[in-house]
């Protein structure tokens, strides 16, 4: 703050009695400004997490139906007697890794939405 006036000094109507020094002001603002620039890009990055989660379990849940019908496969011809019980044992790991794989990506999206505040599509100036 700088003073333009002294003790008992006259002072009429339009007299500049002290000037405030703007650039404490002009730091905070370029550091506020910065701080919502890094929320932004931190809510861009939660947004295309929560979006990979979403493609992740798209892609398991095709992995899911295509080991659920290798597995039905393998089961018709084990009671057949044409496939080996291992054959049907192979395939039932499978379908049991891919659903592991469908929850912990399910799980993923929880995460990410959860990061969100339960909203993915919240908007980055709110």
């Amino acid at each position: 703050v700088q003073v333009d006036i002294f003790d008992n000094q006259s002072v009429k109507q339009g007299d500049v009695l002290f000037a405030i020094d703007p650039e404490p002001y002009r730091i905070a603002l370029a550091q506020a400004d910065a701080a919502v620039a890094g929320a932004r890009l931190n809510v861009e990055q939660l947004r295309a997490a929560y979006s990979q989660a979403l493609a992740q379990e798209k892609s398991d849940e095709s992995q899911v139906q295509y080991a659920q019908s290798q597995y039905d496969r393998a089961a018709d011809l084990a009671h057949k007697g044409i496939n080996a019980k291992s054959s049907l044992d192979e395939a039932k790991n499978d379908l049991d890794k891919a659903k592991q794989q469908l929850a912990v990506a399910q799980q993923g999206i929880v995460s990410a939405k959860a990061a969100l505040g339960g909203n993915p599509d919240i908007e980055t100036d709110k």
